[in-house]
C-alpha cells in the first residue's frame, strides 16, 4: 500500500555497518562528509571517549545519509558527521581521505596525535601527542592485520618475551570488539528536501530532551 503524508517522497533504509566499512565508504568516496572546520571538530580526548562507548557496545549518535535514485551513485551524510569524520581522522589508512572528510588539508591527525589503548592497565582509550610507551597500542593498528603484527613485534623487542604475550592477547581482543562493532547508518532515498527537514526536526528534540535533563 502507498504511503501519505508530507513524507512519503523519502523512504529510510537502515544498515548496521562495521567500523571498517564506515571508514572504507569515505575512503573510495562512496559515503561523503560534509566539510567540518578544524575548530568544530571532535577533540581527540572526545574521540577517545567514543572509542570507550563502541568498546562497551553503546550505540553511536544517530548517522543519517541521503543517496540519489543511483543505487550505485554515492551518499551524503546529513547527521552523524562530527564522529565519522572524527573515526575517519584516526582510523583512515591514508591521511587525504581524512583531508577529504574535512574539507580542508589541516583535518587529519599529525603522525605526533593519535588515540591508543592502554595495554596491561585499567583498559581504556586515551589521546596522546609526541613519544607514547610500547604498551600504547594505536587505534590504526586495530584495523590492518600487518600494522597489528609489527606493534605486536615491537611490543615485545621492549617488554620482553615474557610479558610480551598477555599483552598482545589483550590487544588482539580490544582490537576484534573494535572490528566487530556495528553502527546503525539510515540511508534516505528520495526528496533531499524532506530528509533534511527530519534531521533539523531531529536535531530540535535532541536539543530539547537535553534541556530538560
Amino acid at each position: 500500500m502507498d504511503r501519505k503524508g508530507m513524507y512519503a517522497s523519502v523512504s529510510a533504509h537502515p544498515e548496521l555497518v562495521s567500523v571498517k566499512d564506515l571508514i572504507g565508504q569515505v575512503e573510495d568516496g562512496r559515503l561523503v562528509i560534509p566539510p567540518i572546520p578544524a575548530s568544530e571538530a571532535l577533540s581527540g580526548e572526545t574521540m577517545a571517549e567514543v572509542f570507550m562507548l563502541m568498546d562497551a557496545g553503546y550505540p553511536l549518535p544517530p548517522m543519517v545519509a541521503w543517496k540519489g535514485a543511483d543505487p550505485q551513485g554515492e551518499a551524503h551524510l546529513i547527521e552523524g558527521a562530527m564522529v565519522l569524520e572524527g573515526l575517519v581522522r584516526y582510523l583512515a589508512s591514508e591521511g587525504d581521505a581524512a583531508m577529504r572528510a574535512t574539507g580542508q588539508p589541516g583535518g587529519h591527525a599529525s603522525d605526533a596525535e593519535g588515540i591508543y589503548w592502554v595495554l596491561g592497565g585499567e583498559g581504556r582509550y586515551v589521546a596522546e601527542v609526541g613519544e607514547v610507551p610500547a604498551e600504547y597500542l594505536p587505534v590504526r593498528s586495530m584495523l590492518r592485520t600487518l600494522d597489528f603484527i609489527g606493534f605486536s613485534r615491537g611490543l615485545e623487542e621492549t617488554v620482553g618475551a615474557d610479558s610480551a604475550p598477555s599483552l598482545v592477547t589483550e590487544g588482539e581482543e580490544v582490537s576484534q570488539r573494535l572490528l566487530n562493532y556495528r553502527a546503525v547508518v539510515t540511508y534516505f532515498r528520495g526528496d533531499a528536501g524532506r530528509v533534511r527537514e527530519l534531521a533539523a526536526a531531529s536535531e530540535r528534540i535532541g536539543k530539547d530532551s537535553r534541556a530538560v535533563r
